[in-house]
């Protein structure tokens, strides 16, 4: 199966490399200035290294841009499949709309958990479709918190016991590093809160 990776809230990541970006255009005009300065006696090198650098600049702008307004594009899918909501559920509620989001997938559904409370063996969702079936796990994690490798382990026993095809693991947050790696040794799905939105909006156009 393949591992669907990490896409987190970026907001502070983006805006961090855009200040990366405004320190740097600083720095190298700063060492332009320095080097091939009115005062220096190397006026060609200046010529020549103006256009490129203006060239340079301007692409990196046109990535902003892109940047920019593939963010928001972003922002509205995740308000339209409404995930800061689910952000505010707790583990149950998770796992209901989980159950509605794989009905709509054309899955069939047993809320495993529900009715074998503390004997799950980490599995709540079982869903089914075209023969195959699959332990679900839900984690439903707050924005700092990364799903661990504990939970990916524990599914794959889960999956045996429940005599399942397939696992996989639902987060709308994030996966550790030592979570994803034992994931794709051991063949467990993982979808983190990309997919997650993904899914959400696939299941609005079906």
């Amino acid at each position: 199966m393949k591992i669907r990776c990490h896409l987190r809230y970026s907001l502070k990541n983006f805006f961090g490399k855009v200040i990366t970006l405004v320190v740097v255009y600083l720095g190298v005009n700063q060492y332009i200035q320095n080097t091939f300065g009115k005062n220096s006696q190397s006026i060609t090198p200046q010529f020549q290294l103006t256009p490129l650098f203006w060239a340079l600049l301007t692409i990196l702008i046109e990535i902003l841009i892109i940047s920019i307004i593939y963010r928001f594009y972003q922002l509205y899918q995740f308000k339209k499949v409404g995930i800061n909501e689910i952000d505010k559920m707790n583990g149950e509620q998770f796992e209901e709309k989980l159950c509605v989001l794989f009905n709509q997938l054309g899955y069939s559904v047993d809320h495993y958990s529900k009715d074998h409370r503390g004997n799950e063996y980490g599995v709540d969702l079982i869903i089914q479709k075209d023969g195959i079936k699959t332990a679900v796990q839900a984690k439903r994690y707050g924005w700092k918190q990364h799903v661990d490798n504990t939970a990916v382990e524990k599914l794959v026993a889960g999956k045996t016991l429940t005599n399942c095809n397939q696992s996989l693991v639902v987060t709308n947050s994030a996966y550790t590093q030592n979570a994803r790696y034992v994931a794709d040794k051991l063949n467990v799905e993982l979808w983190d809160r990309k997919e997650l939105v993904r899914q959400l909006l696939k299941a609005q156009n079906n």
